[in-house]
């Protein structure tokens, strides 16, 4: 059986990215030459957030540690807002974040299942 022994995740990182503008495509020809300019969506102002994570999972006795970095945004107006509201907002994100993850998962495994079992009746 596989059981969460330890779990970390400390303080987070927070970047600020300020607010761009979209901009459209363009197209100027001059005599038998044409410039094409690609376009560019907007970007909400937000923060970037950056958490490293680590667990220790008992699976029948034996441990297995796991680090890694969970990444997301918090989208915010200005940054003007305290460091400890912008981290709190993103840490409790990770877990229905994971969650969502760990469905994906098994829907990636229940498709190669499928593809499996196809592949053995050919």
């Amino acid at each position: 059986m596989v059981e969460v022994k330890l779990i970390g995740f400390g303080n987070g990182s927070i970047n600020y990215r300020g607010k761009i503008e979209a901009v459209p495509a363009t197209s100027e020809t001059t005599g038998n030459v044409t410039v094409n300019n690609a376009g560019r969506d907007a970007v909400p102002a937000h923060f970037e957030t950056s958490f490293m994570l680590s667990a220790q999972v008992d699976n029948d006795g034996l441990i297995a540690n796991s680090t890694f970095h969970w990444n997301d945004v918090v989208l915010s107006e200005t940054a003007e807002v305290s460091y400890r509201s912008i981290e709190d907002a993103a840490a409790r994100r990770i877990a229905p974040a994971l969650r969502a993850l760990a469905d994906k998962i098994e829907e990636e495994i229940a498709r190669f299942d499928g593809e499996k079992q196809r592949g053995e009746k050919d």
